[in-house]
This record gives C-alpha cells, sequence and structure tokens, in this order.
C-alpha cells in the first residue's frame, strides 16, 4: 500500500491564519504533484494554530514560520510534511510512511528546505 496524505495550503498572507485540508493520495500515480518539504524540527511551539479541517492544530514553531512563509497569495500549494502528514499519534502509520519517505521526497517535484 502506498498511500500518502497530502497537505493543502489555502492561499493568503504571512499574517492571515493558516487554513489547509488534507488529502489522500496513491504515490504510485504518476500524474501527482506535489513539493515535499524538509525543514528543522524543534520542540518550541507556534501561537497561531493550523486550521486543518475546521479544527485548530499547534506545530511547530519552524514549521509555521516556513508554511507561512512557503504559502501563496494566489492558489493553493500542495506539500508533503512529514509532521502533518503522517499521523504522529500511531505508531503502526509512521512506521509504514518512515519506509515510504524516500518514495516520497524523489517522486515529489521538488524538495524544499527550511532551515
Amino acid at each position: 500500500m502506498s498511500e500518502i496524505r497530502l497537505l493543502y495550503i489555502e492561499n493568503g498572507t504571512r499574517d492571515e491564519p493558516l487554513v489547509c485540508s488534507l488529502r489522500h493520495h496513491d504515490l504510485q500515480d504518476t500524474s501527482l504533484r506535489f513539493e515535499a518539504l524538509s525543514y528543522r524540527w524543534g520542540t518550541e511551539k507556534s501561537d497561531s494554530p493550523l486550521h486543518c479541517h475546521g479544527r485548530g492544530q499547534r506545530i511547530q514553531l519552524s514549521l509555521d514560520s516556513a508554511l507561512r512563509r512557503l504559502r501563496l497569495q494566489d492558489r493553493t500549494r500542495i506539500l508533503w510534511v512529514d509532521a502533518i502528514c503522517i499521523s504522529q499519534d500511531d505508531d503502526t502509520e509512521k512506521e509504514h510512511q518512515i519506509q515510504l519517505m524516500r518514495q516520497i521526497y524523489k517522486q515529489a517535484s521538488r524538495v524544499l528546505i527550511w532551515i
């Protein structure tokens, strides 16, 4: 099974709330277009939540900064971000998704790095 979640970040400015949705996709779909984000993990959480499917979720400050900077003003941006696209509370899913990470980064149209 090669199903992954992708993060659809709605357009907006850096100062507007981060609003997104998660959608399931088959990694075997060769028409799939997305970018993968690699960033520096940290423990400090952002004060502003990421709003996904109507629910607020506090994310790492470094990830919040990256998403705000990378968000497009005129259209939705599709990203794969490990901390959001992999359920961090499900060890079985994490193990499976970690095995797919090489393929995820290889299939991404671009890999974005945020330090």
